[in-house]
């Protein structure tokens, strides 16, 4: 069974996904290039205290160029954790990601004598969480969120702190989130607006230009499984058409609809016939006893055809 945290990796493993996502809500400007993005090992064996190894396995990781000065390329390496529900370790995991990704540079660079070159340096390392779950991250996004804030008032400014970015449209505005370029914006309205799919439908088709409507099946699965009903999807040549599939989810709400309301006539129209009966029976004498004895046998028909 998929899980948001797993399509939410796949959705993103697209680099003009990844791309717009770093771009518009990390960098705010357009310094990275997906055509420069590779992808690097997610997986990070660490030695425990006891000697034993311990995978640690990020959900993605790509290394791409950020600046481009005097003939040379600048690379970053950028971490991506899909949250479908919130972390109150997650300055944590974050800081040991990225000590193991430093760690996996430093051992890369040693010399046959095992000595770190003077002057080599370095790339650097962020860690973005963008958390699609129910309403809002309210877990810390640093270490010093997690410790006594007496100890950090007193002594903080000896204390190594580490932060992670986070991505939570839901305190985020829709102008804010109409600035991606790609159907991210689409994933993030859905967030934003999870458990009130009638505003989501509402927005998604009042404010989306014709090209914002088509979204890729990545996309269309996380904005289905954010809503949190199965949206009929049928992809098509470029993508998903969310309008039209929101279009025929609406329909098929409403048949649904107008089926449970028969149903729910038919029920009460029974119900108002048998409290006539029982009223006609009260007025031409008819016991209680005998009355209850009759009730018993109309709402237990198959026990009471036992004897």
């Amino acid at each position: 069974m998929k899980t948001i945290d797993l399509t939410t990796r796949n959705f993103l493993k697209d680099n003009r996904h990844f791309t717009d996502l770093m771009n518009t809500f990390v960098f705010h400007e357009n310094v990275l290039d997906y055509r420069t993005l590779r992808d690097l090992d997610t997986r990070k064996d660490l030695r425990r205290m006891d000697g034993r190894l311990r995978a640690r396995i990020r959900d993605l990781i790509k290394a791409g160029v950020v600046i481009k000065t005097n003939g040379k390329q600048l690379f970053m390496i950028m971490g991506v954790e899909g949250q479908g529900s919130v972390d109150y370790a997650m300055p944590i995991r974050s800081l040991v990601y990225e000590a193991s990704d430093y760690s996996v540079q430093l051992e890369g660079n040693l010399t046959p004598s095992g000595y770190y070159p003077k002057g080599k340096k370095i790339l650097p390392v962020l860690t973005l969480v963008i958390y699609l779950g129910e309403g809002r991250w309210t877990a810390p996004t640093s270490l010093k969120e997690m410790m006594e804030e007496e100890i950090v008032e007193k002594f903080g400014h000896l204390i190594s702190d580490h932060r992670f970015i986070l991505i939570d449209s839901s305190q985020m505005e829709d102008e804010e989130i109409l600035k991606a370029a790609t159907d991210l914006k689409a994933v993030l309205l859905a967030k934003k607006y999870m458990g009130d799919e009638e505003k989501f439908k509402e927005v998604f088709q009042s404010i989306l230009t014709d090209g914002d409507q088509i979204v890729s099946l990545e996309g269309a699965e996380l904005i289905s499984m954010m809503i949190g009903y199965e949206i009929p999807i049928t992809e098509e040549e470029g993508g998903v058409d969310m309008c039209k599939a929101l279009d025929d989810w609406s329909r098929r709400e409403r048949s649904e609809g107008r089926e449970e309301g028969r149903q729910e006539g038919r029920k009460e129209g029974r119900k108002e016939g048998v409290d006539d009966v029982f009223a006609l029976m009260k007025l031409a004498g008819v016991s209680a006893e005998q009355m209850s004895f009759i009730s018993e046998m109309l709402h237990n028909p198959v026990r009471n055809t036992a004897y």
